[in-house]
């Protein structure tokens, strides 16, 4: 205990470290957390004291809960998921050191770096649990991704439990409730073509609908769909990277797009969301070679990346729920049948 002690406190005074604080006292002799968003982050520095000093915090703060987790699992022999703990509290450093009044940032970069360390060292159900909560605060406090987020794209993801199950739990039994699913979101499609004031009830509600649906089948529909056709006709293996993919780039895409590399591709496709969709595909599958009890290959999880990346530009062709799984699918079944 004493020695766990020791270490949550290292991680706490490295990641108190504000490289932002000093440059903005050295550099400006101000302190910055009194101009622009009030902080001590990357991007406050960027913006009030230059460029280069805020890339150089941004690194900072991006290594230092990096190294902090390192070194608990290296030199200290802290179990993986453990040594996530000290990670944790450098980043409570860096956003509430003792000698700034506990106000520091906001831990963005701090996190990406404990994040990358963790996907990197320790493929657990804990650490992805720790990814997702990780990322759910990223996005919560980015003011660049208001509106991004719905309860479609929270059904969407909740819809990782198919895959799941699927593999782990009943193939059976879950091929069934896709099947219910389906014949459930069909039925309500069959409502709306028929009830005009249905539809119009359906269409108005934008966090669960889209505009273009109103002429057509529903998004839920059609992944439901596709969920079938993958159980059903394809390989666990191939099925599993198919569909967990195609969740993962459906959600993650918009927001890449929103943040990095904003020039478009095609049809408001962007180079970022499609290098964000290819890096999230990689590390779930990074995942998923360790979490699930089914052999999955480096070539199956490397190919489903790229194909996933690929459809996904040409979902102004055919939907993107029809294209991209079942699309993904096909090339993988066809390249190692």
């Amino acid at each position: 205990m004493e020695s766990l002690l020791f270490y949550l406190l290292l991680g706490y005074l490295v990641g108190s470290i504000s490289p932002g604080y000093f440059f903005g006292r050295i550099i400006k002799g101000i302190d910055i957390r009194k101009f622009g968003n009030n902080n001590t982050g990357a991007t406050n520095t960027y913006h009030i004291v230059g460029p280069v000093y805020g890339i150089t915090a941004g690194l900072f703060d991006f290594l230092k809960s990096l190294a902090v987790y390192l070194v608990a699992l290296k030199y200290f022999g802290l179990d993986p998921n453990l040594a996530i703990l000290p990670g944790l509290v450098s980043v409570a450093g860096h956003n509430w050191p003792f000698y700034l009044e506990f106000r520091g940032g906001k831990g963005t970069a701090s996190l990406g770096g404990l994040m990358l360390a963790v996907i990197i060292y320790n493929q657990s159900w804990l650490s992805l649990l720790f990814i997702v909560a990780s990322s759910s605060y990223i996005l919560k406090i980015s003011k660049n991704l208001e509106g991004i987020w719905s309860w479609r794209k929270t059904l969407k993801l909740s819809a990782l439990i198919l895959p799941y199950g699927f593999i782990e739990i009943s193939s059976k039994s879950f091929l069934s409730i896709t099947a219910i699913l389906l014949l459930f979101f069909a039925i309500l499609d069959v409502a709306r073509f028929t009830s005009r004031k249905f539809s119009n009830w359906y269409i108005t509600h934008r966090t669960i609908a889209k505009e273009k649906e109103i002429r057509r089948l529903s998004g839920y529909t059609l992944f439901l769909l596709s969920t079938l056709v993958l159980f059903a006709f394809f390989p666990k293996d191939i099925a599993l990277v198919s569909l967990v993919f195609f969740i993962l780039a459906d959600l993650i895409g918009p927001i890449g797009g929103k943040l990095i590399f904003k020039k478009e591709i095609t049809h408001d496709k962007t180079w970022g969301g499609a290098l964000s969709i290819f890096l999230i595909c990689i590390i779930a599958g990074t995942f998923m070679r360790s979490l699930f009890s089914i052999s999955i290959s480096w070539d199956t999880i490397l190919v489903g990346s790229l194909a996933v990346t690929f459809l996904d530009q040409l979902s102004f062709i055919l939907d993107d729920n029809i294209l991209v799984p079942i699309g993904t699918a096909t090339i993988l079944r066809l390249l190692f049948a």
